[in-house]
């Protein structure tokens, strides 16, 4: 009787486990799931850090010229500080503007436990200001990222959101803002898949700038070109 008693609960640990899959080992204190923490800092074109910590447009310059050499206004828009404005009198006889852009974010994970994992696929799904998806620009990358399974360190990696591609998408068709959700996929040194999601907001928007006439610049936003 005592036999039989046994082999019941063998069979129904047996069964347990594989209904449950690796999660059975993520809930044992012998086989725990990475945890992770996943911050991110957007950086400018020069690689240092934007204060907003927000992608697409960080400034703009509108100078416009007058008749005389000497004659100018110019003013600068940031992202991070109040408006600037250098002026003198003068008839204006052309407008330039130069864009500067904040296209990359650099992704640091933390590790919660000594588990550690290694990631190796990204997906960054892109959103307008209403929230809505842009299926088109979806995009999915290969990539390697080494956690450590010691919390005391971190590992790191920079990936360019906003390219070119989503830059035109976005000035093209009048999106003043939005998100992109990057989500990291592998697997920990213990076995179990992981998956971190994280978004990074987007803002492309300026007063100074119509995006409308940048849109038809034949769809590639040049560093400096002329708004009437």
């Amino acid at each position: 009787m005592k036999i039989k008693f046994s082999w019941v609960v063998v069979l129904g640990t047996v069964c347990l486990f594989l209904s449950s899959g690796c999660q059975w080992f993520a809930d044992n204190p012998m086989f725990p799931r990475a945890k992770v923490d996943i911050t991110f800092q957007v950086l400018s074109e020069n690689g240092g850090e934007v204060l907003t910590n927000q992608l697409g447009i960080l400034s703009v310059t509108k100078v416009d010229q007058s008749n005389s050499e000497s004659s100018s206004t110019e003013v600068t828009v940031s992202q991070e500080a109040s408006t600037e404005i250098t002026y003198s009198s003068g008839n204006t006889v052309a407008t330039s503007t130069t864009i500067t852009f904040a296209r990359s974010a650099r992704f640091t994970f933390n590790p919660r436990n000594a588990v550690g994992g290694r990631i190796e696929k990204c997906t960054i799904e892109y959103y307008d200001d209403k929230g809505n998806l842009i299926p088109a620009l979806k995009r999915f990358l290969a990539i390697f990222v080494d956690i450590p399974a010691d919390i005391s360190k971190s590992a790191t990696i920079v990936l360019e959101i906003f390219n070119k591609r989503v830059e035109d998408y976005y000035l093209s068709h009048s999106i003043i803002a939005g998100y992109a959700v990057v989500k990291f996929e592998g697997r920990d040194y213990a076995g179990h898949p992981i998956t971190f999601k994280t978004s990074v907001p987007i803002s492309v928007y300026f007063p100074e700038v119509d995006i409308s006439t940048i849109g038809t610049t034949g769809g590639t936003c040049p560093r400096s070109f002329s708004c009437h």
